[in-house]
């Protein structure tokens, strides 16, 4: 059971439970949701494709050390793109949702709502991204009973987690209670394989983390101010919060890379390096 495949089943249970609630509160998870897994779906997807035939590669070769390099290569490059990511949607998640679908039906309150579950969908974007990757792991080491086990428990967490938060929340307890469910569960993962393969280097992950945390912070407070200023300065049409939006974003892009390199964050060192043998 793959971690698209949790997270589907998540969504299922969210959406039984959200009929409940008032009216939207599906399609508030719904859009939200699917924001959330665009970024799953275009960027951590691609890095899983591209690593998981070397993972095999090495574990079929019984270089375990090796799997462990490519691992801890695709963890450090899914921590360098889903903790901005994760901060973005936080701080930016109401002008998101509108740009990206208010119109029509689609009103400011379906945008407040979808918005606020956005946000606690967001907070567990670093354990969603984390988890596909250890899945690969698993599947090539040729273990897929761990990620099934798992799986069912991620399961029951949220829905236990489910009937909890809902009483007090919402529908945005419902998404908050995925991503509590997930990030434990990857946890759980993770601590398996680090007693099937030994040390994982998790200190690595963390330092990397904690510079990727502090960048991504800077960043998002940057990128709400602009846009909040750009906002108050243009107005409240359409192509001028996208304007607003779009600038604000890819400021924050540009900060986010200047302080990971300045961090010396070797992925950011190396496409930076790149950059300049093609602009010389």
């Amino acid at each position: 059971m793959g971690g698209r495949s949790i997270n589907d089943l998540n969504t299922i249970v969210d959406r039984t439970l959200a009929s409940s609630l008032v009216a939207g509160s599906i399609s508030a998870l719904n859009y939200a949701n699917r924001l959330n897994g665009l970024i799953l779906g275009v960027f951590i997807t691609a890095i899983t494709t591209v690593i998981f035939p070397l993972l095999s590669k090495e574990f079929s070769n019984n270089n375990i050390d090796d799997v462990k390099k490519i691992m801890g290569y695709g963890v450090n490059l899914i921590l360098l793109i889903t903790i901005p990511a994760a901060v973005g949607l936080i701080v930016l998640s109401t002008p998101i949702v509108e740009v990206a679908f208010q119109r029509g039906e689609f009103d400011s309150t379906a945008t407040i709502m979808t918005s606020k579950a956005l946000i606690f969908y967001a907070i567990g974007l670093v354990a969603m991204a984390l988890r596909l990757l250890v899945n690969r792991v698993y599947f090539s080491l040729q273990d897929t009973k761990t990620p099934m086990i798992n799986g069912a428990i991620s399961v029951v967490f949220n829905i236990v987690l489910n009937l909890i938060l809902v009483q007090f929340m919402g529908h945005a307890g419902l998404a908050l209670a995925t991503s509590i469910a997930t990030t434990i569960a990857t946890l759980l993962m993770l601590y398996g394989l680090k007693k099937k393969i030994g040390s994982l280097g998790t200190m690595s992950y963390l330092k990397y983390g904690v510079k990727s945390s502090f960048a991504s912070a800077v960043m998002g407070i940057a990128a709400y101010l602009i846009y909040r200023e750009l906002y108050s300065i243009l107005g409240v049409a359409k192509l001028y919060n996208l304007i607003a939006l779009l600038v604000a974003v890819g400021s924050g892009v540009v900060i986010y890379g200047i302080l990971c390199y300045i961090l010396g964050i070797e992925e950011v060192k190396e496409i930076i390096g790149r950059l300049k043998v093609r602009l010389s």
